[in-house]
């Protein structure tokens, strides 16, 4: 936005502004070429396969994996998770197609949810810690929870592949199954992409039950939650 760098734009022309800019030239210039570079990655298709949030996370009720797909449409990349019978071309009527930045953010929404709950949180550390080491991983918990929508996606990624056993999505709702031995891997500041920790997938599993429903939408599906729509909407240019 030209305003910020204490310019105004009418009719295509840009003219030096009386207001005072609060983005200084070098940081103008920083991001009108991360914004160039990312109009080439949009209309090369550059960036398509990079995995999505949720990958071989994601079951419907019959056990079968949701693929991450994507579509383009007027240059907007749509990204959805679809059942494995859609994707191979089974019309049977019983398969998922969700919009896959909906479903990632219900998903992030109840492990912040969780990792915010001290009682659960507590309960769920079975390593024999002693009370001082169990308030120690409660309090980080509740720390990582409130840093969670700064984590690059890497971050996010690992500790929810880490976490997260089996996400499964049925008629009556989505089912998150997790691993409670591995809340005190993921707490750990170090951990990530670079410095993953080998955790045992056998063990005590906690669920995680969102009630929802399907409302059908063209050819997929929206998420509704509690009687309100999940669904994206347009932006406003204006706006």
């Amino acid at each position: 936005n030209r305003l910020y760098h204490g310019e105004i734009e009418h009719k295509g022309a840009v003219y030096t502004g009386l207001h005072e800019a609060i983005i200084h030239d070098e940081l103008w210039d920083q991001v009108q070429a991360v914004v160039s570079d990312n109009r080439v990655d949009r209309s090369t298709g550059a960036g398509s396969t990079a995995p999505s949030l949720l990958a071989g996370l994601v079951f419907d009720e019959n056990g079968e994996r949701l693929t991450p797909t994507h579509a383009n449409k007027g240059g907007t990349r749509y990204r959805y998770y679809v059942s494995a019978p859609l994707v191979r071309g089974e019309q049977s009527g019983t398969g998922w197609r969700l919009p896959a930045g909906d479903l990632e953010t219900l998903v992030q929404d109840q492990v912040i949810q969780f990792l915010s709950n001290e009682a659960a949180v507590h309960e769920a550390i079975t390593d024999g810690l002693d009370i001082d080491g169990r308030r120690r991983a409660v309090r980080a918990a509740e720390d990582l929870a409130s840093r969670w929508p700064a984590l690059a996606f890497e971050k996010r990624r690992t500790i929810l592949v880490a976490l997260v056993l089996r996400i499964t999505i049925s008629g009556d709702g989505i089912e998150l199954l997790l691993q409670p031995h591995a809340i005190l891997a993921i707490v750990d500041p170090e951990f990530g992409p670079d410095r993953p920790t080998v955790i045992d997938k056998a063990g005590q599993t906690i669920e995680l039950h969102v009630r929802t429903k399907m409302r059908r939408i063209g050819k997929g599906n929206a998420l509704v939650i509690n009687g309100t729509e999940v669904v994206n909407r347009k932006p406003d240019p204006a706006l």
